[in-house]
């Protein structure tokens, strides 16, 4: 994955933040799989990791059988930025995009809190009929 990373994007984030999974979430799967490719960007930007900058306050339905209108509704207010003011770029951090919900919905959150560019990385993209 990183020679792809280096091959693919030629982007300098501030930080790397991975997509959070509700705490319940995380707690039944054991871990996060966004942090676990975020651990590879890390090393492959040299720049840290802030896995406690986003935070998933609403338990979201699996988006793997929604349709699209229900995955955007499904999203809708699911984050919070943890810090009242950020500065700088981030690479956002997730297993797959389908639609770009999810990604649109973190990164609307980081701008708000004054992030200048949220840039978006996946290791996979969702079947088409939800696009």
């Amino acid at each position: 994955m990183s020679k792809a990373v280096k091959l693919d994007l030629n982007i300098r984030p501030t930080a790397i933040i991975p997509v959070p999974l509700h705490t319940t979430k995380e707690r039944e799967r054991g871990f996060n799989q966004a942090e676990i490719i975020a651990k590879i960007a890390s090393r492959h930007f040299k720049v840290p990791i802030i896995n406690d900058l986003l935070i998933r306050i609403k338990a979201t339905y699996s988006q793997t059988h929604l349709s699209r209108s229900k995955r955007m509704s499904n999203v809708e207010g699911a984050f919070i930025c943890a810090r009242k003011q950020i500065m700088g770029s981030y690479l956002l951090v997730d297993d797959v995009i389908t639609t770009g919900f999810t990604a649109n919905a973190c990164a609307k959150v980081l701008s708000a809190h004054g992030a200048t560019l949220v840039e978006v990385m996946t290791i996979t993209r969702g079947a088409p009929q939800f696009i």
